[in-house]
């Protein structure tokens, strides 16, 4: 499964952004958003992951599935529920298996 990151980079490739400045602008959310996402300090909303899907042409669901694994992930490394947060990761890895796939 890909990360956030990598789904960034692509952009910042495709469209020939030089910065994460430029990549805010495209997305049309705060620079702050994209250095969060890069470093793990947040995770992309829902809105966010539906920008950025478009501007790669894929599924969305891809995207947000991503995100909810990798924040479901973080989850349980805290030692919050860590049974409710292994389920989580298998529902969305799923979905993301399933999005992927449709491609």
């Amino acid at each position: 499964m890909k990360n956030i990151a990598r789904y960034l980079n692509e952009v910042k490739r495709q469209y020939n952004l030089a910065t994460d400045t430029a990549l805010s602008q495209k997305l049309g959310v705060p620079p702050n958003h994209v250095f969060n996402w890069y470093n793990d300090i947040s995770h992309l909303n829902d809105e966010a992951a539906v920008k950025l899907a478009r501007l790669l042409k894929i599924n969305p669901l891809e995207i947000i599935a991503c995100a909810n694994y990798h924040k479901a992930a973080k989850s349980t490394k805290r030692k919050r529920n860590p049974n409710k947060n292994a389920v989580q990761r298998k529902f969305w890895r799923q979905v993301y298996n399933e999005a992927v796939r449709k491609k």
